[in-house]
């Protein structure tokens, strides 16, 4: 059964958009049940406002979860992020529930103000590992 992806605010969860089996309760990215979205990737935590009140850098990456969470389909969301080293794990997340969303992000990469292209349905999950953090140097290797 699929699901749309809800978006979390500050008092109540939200949760991934996918495939839940009706026999077993699990989440799934595909129809065919063969990518299964563990619980905690599924539900996403509500959002603290205080806490994005008092850091830029969370406020910053959770307004960017929202617009990718909340793109047209095929979009390309663009964001300036000149005053931040990278991106949260959750942006990684929100881009892994939209594959069809593009990325463009304006960054300071050596210095330099870049622009950094992230194509739709980029998979990051093999560089994040256990970081919670990937610098804008790290997204712009990865990407080409």
């Amino acid at each position: 059964m699929y699901s749309d992806p809800i978006s979390a605010t500050a008092t109540q969860p939200g949760q991934q958009g996918g495939y839940t089996c009706p026999l077993c309760g699990r989440h799934y990215s595909d129809p065919e049940g063969k990518n299964e979205i563990p619980e905690e990737d599924w539900i996403i935590p509500a959002l603290d406002a205080q806490a994005a009140e008092e850091d830029p850098f969370l406020a910053f990456c959770l307004a960017l979860v929202k617009a990718i969470l909340e793109a047209e389909k095929g979009a390309t969301v663009e964001a300036d992020a000149s005053r931040f080293p990278g991106f949260l794990k959750m942006v990684f997340k929100a881009l892994a529930q939209r594959p069809d969303v593009a990325l463009n992000v304006r960054c300071i990469i050596d210095g330099k103000v870049t622009e950094v292209k992230v194509p739709a349905g980029f998979d990051f999950s093999n560089a994040l590992g256990s970081k919670s953090v990937l610098t804008f140097s790290e997204i712009a290797k990865l990407v080409g």
